[in-house]
């Protein structure tokens, strides 16, 4: 289930880092990982498309609530190959009406909605191309040592 989507709910958790055009997530010793060591790490179409698909979800200025909910119902929605798909399709109903009537109490209307899931539509796109990026990046070679 996290395998499909690691990387959709990965850019939930951290979306509010994301402002100015750039990423600011601090890694140890106060590294920043930022756009530009992103797309020396998965290229630049790669981090382009994520950046776009973030910051256009960015525009909807989601609520923490609606953030929240949009994770279970990730999970729910675009994962597969479950042996009880019953429980999943009951699981991914009750998040998808929670999911709308936190949408109701904070007053997004239709059009809002619409153009919210022509974004969301994008995720599995964005989780596959994240799971195609070659570990083997010919930009890395000589310059990443990994101890196994």
């Amino acid at each position: 289930m996290i395998n499909c989507n690691f990387f959709s709910v990965l850019i939930l958790r951290t979306i509010k880092l994301y402002f100015n055009g750039d990423c600011y997530f601090m890694l140890d010793e106060n590294i920043q990982l930022n756009k530009d060591i992103l797309t020396f790490m998965a290229g630049k179409k790669l981090i382009n498309e994520l950046f776009d698909y973030t910051f256009s979800l960015k525009d909807f200025s989601l609520t923490d609530q609606e953030i929240a909910l949009l994770i279970p119902f990730f999970l729910t929605t675009f994962s597969t190959g479950f042996q009880d798909t019953a429980l999943i399709r009951e699981l991914n109903e009750y998040y998808r009406k929670t999911l709308y009537y936190e949408f109701c109490l904070n007053n997004r209307n239709n059009f809002y909605l619409e153009n919210l899931i022509k974004v969301l539509s994008l995720t599995p796109k964005i989780n596959i191309m994240f799971k195609d990026v070659e570990i083997n990046n010919p930009g890395w070679k000589n310059n990443v040592e990994c101890n196994t």
